[in-house]
């Protein structure tokens, strides 16, 4: 994508841009571990250096049920894990939180594949999320999903301002996802 050319005023729907989800819904293992892992690239176009929330590609996994996201993420210039329970109905508190490893190495390039991969170990109910082998993020969680789609997508993340999305600023990201797996 050259250039961004929707937005919404539904801050959910403003900040995706392009999502594909798989028609497969995979199975969290009663206790044990589940790795999802891909790799992705890439390369802001007209967006401010290193603000990530002009655009980013994102290996997904979500729960489309209850609304869990786990996203490992590439500005082509930053890395970054974001945790996410979406605002769905019956959810009494929504949230986003993007992480970054200010010290990542090597550190991200534009256009380069970064290999991702992201755990779920339903026994310790952690999430860790990996990218190039170092560990980005990883986070002790109350309750997991019982399953996951995997995905890939396209987002920005700048807020509403009035109701109105404020994610088009002339900038848009091209992005590549490859070997996408599933290990149990």
């Amino acid at each position: 994508m050259d250039k961004f050319t929707q937005s919404h005023p539904v801050q959910m729907a403003d900040n995706c841009k392009f999502l594909v989800l798989s028609t497969e819904d995979f199975a969290l293992p009663d206790a044990g571990s589940i790795t999802f892992s891909a790799s992705i690239a890439a390369e802001a176009i007209n967006a401010t250096p290193y603000d990530y929330r002009d655009g980013f590609a994102a290996f997904v996994l979500c729960d489309p049920v209850g609304g869990r996201v786990y996203d490992l993420c590439t500005s082509g210039e930053t890395v970054f894990a974001i945790s996410e329970h979406l605002a769905y109905p019956g959810v009494t508190s929504p949230f986003t939180r993007v992480v970054s490893d200010p010290l990542f190495g090597p550190s991200a390039t534009p256009g380069r594949f970064h290999d991702c991969e992201i755990t779920l170990d339903t026994a310790a109910k952690r999430v860790t999320w990996k990218m190039d082998g170092k560990t980005i993020h990883e986070e002790l969680v109350a309750e997991l999903p019982t399953s996951l789609k995997i995905g890939m997508g396209i987002f920005t993340v700048h807020p509403l301002t009035d109701g109105a999305g404020t994610s088009l600023r002339g900038q848009g990201l091209t992005a590549g996802w490859r070997d996408l797996r599933v290990h149990n």
